[in-house]
């Protein structure tokens, strides 16, 4: 039977629990929207754990092996490999979901050793960082303590090595692809674009309030620097100078990485006292079960994506579009979202597109039909048809 070997960050209790990392979360719903007749026999390769082995379907495996400690990181995840002798090695790649950087740079061996065994390798990169935004402010934000020239050219070899040794590269959006093709010389060839799966959620829909529904817009997800929270306080604040009946909710939680982070905690700290006693803002800073997530996502007349960079693919887009919600997005997504879903990039624009949508019936239809779009274009069947072509399967 062929195999396909996956390495990735998975949940320790198989589920689409976004709790340990995103990337976890998106594997997991990568393994349920493949049907039966499609699968092939999938193994996961995970971070150690107390649990070994776990079988969630008939042919679809969870190996809890790999050490996230240098050098040993490297060995375990070859050890598995030639273990079960996959035709395919698939490695889904964040740049801090494997620890270290020196990790980073042992992936590129691991190809390597790979293709020199005739093993087919894609990598799936989730996120891709613009050059220009590796500054101090970014080294400060992240806590990393080299020389921007230092970082910015560890990004690069790290990206341009681990798409060279690369089969196939995959990205989920034409804005990532981009990144890497202008930034990082990547050939254009090389790289796929196939969709974020959809997310979709259990049972029908929660029976909810429509005139307590029409006035709450929804951020949801991790809590971090580039998804343009500092435009959604502003915005907040122009809502209650104008005194329209209009609530945004923040629903979401601090990344691990950046638990007890006094730079990131700060940044949060002075978020919050600028939205203080604007009862029009409504932070929900906590850790959200998979089974409450659809509950925020019936609540609201529109999710909010007012993202300052375009660094990865969104799984908060991917709950929004699977549960036919209506979207703003700002213009960082362009090119990547039909334009019936932007909204522009600063404060003022999110309220007047806010406001447009709140009370115009055309804005609504169309802005829903551009969600229907994306929802014929991600169906299952589509994607997986074009992963098991891309795997050689």
């Amino acid at each position: 039977m062929k195999s396909l070997l996956i390495l990735s960050p998975f949940p320790v209790l198989p589920s689409s629990d976004s709790q340990s990392s995103a990337l976890a979360a998106y594997v997991f719903q990568f393994l349920t929207s493949f049907k039966s007749k499609d699968r092939k026999k999938i193994v996961v390769l995970a971070q150690e754990n107390r649990v070994k082995h776990v079988k969630i379907w008939k042919d679809v495996e969870i190996h809890y092996s790999w050490s996230s400690r240098f050098p040993i990181f490297p060995i375990t995840v070859l050890r598995e490999i030639f273990k079960i002798k996959p035709k395919t090695v698939n490695i889904q790649h964040e740049l801090f979901a494997y620890g270290s950087a020196l990790n980073n740079f042992s992936l590129v061996i691991v190809e390597a050793i790979c293709r020199l065994a005739g093993i087919n390798v894609v990598i799936t990169l989730h996120s891709a960082i613009p050059l220009k935004i590796v500054d101090k402010n970014f080294i400060k934000v992240n806590s990393i303590k080299i020389l921007p020239v230092i970082l910015r050219l560890s990004i690069v070899i790290i990206f341009k090595s681990l798409c060279l040794f690369a089969n196939k590269v995959i990205v989920h959006d034409l804005q990532i692809k981009k990144i890497l093709t202008d930034d990082y010389k990547i050939r254009a060839g090389k790289i796929e674009i196939i969709p974020l799966f959809m997310f979709k959620f259990e049972g029908s829909r929660k029976k909810i309030n429509e005139t307590k529904k029409s006035n709450n817009f929804l951020f949801f997800g991790f809590l971090t620097w580039y998804k343009g929270l500092e435009t959604l306080v502003d915005a907040a604040n122009l809502i209650k100078l104008d005194k329209d009946n209009i609530n945004i909710t923040i629903a979401g939680s601090i990344p691990k990485r950046f638990s007890g982070n006094i730079i990131y905690n700060d940044w949060l700290q002075k978020l919050r006292a600028k939205s203080k006693k604007n009862a029009h803002l409504i932070w929900n800073i906590d850790y959200i079960p998979a089974e409450n997530i659809r509950l925020f996502f019936d609540q609201a007349f529109a999710v909010l994506l007012p993202y300052e960079f375009h660094l990865s693919s969104s799984g908060p887009l991917t709950y929004a579009v699977g549960n036919s919600n209506m979207i703003l997005a700002s213009d960082t997504f362009k090119g990547a979202l039909p334009d019936e879903i932007l909204f522009g990039s600063s404060a003022k624009d999110l309220v007047n597109k806010i406001k447009e949508l709140s009370s115009n019936k055309m804005c609504q239809k169309a802005n829903l039909k551009a969600v229907k779009k994306l929802q014929a274009l991600w169906r299952d069947s589509i994607i997986v048809g074009k992963l098991l072509e891309i795997y050689d399967l």
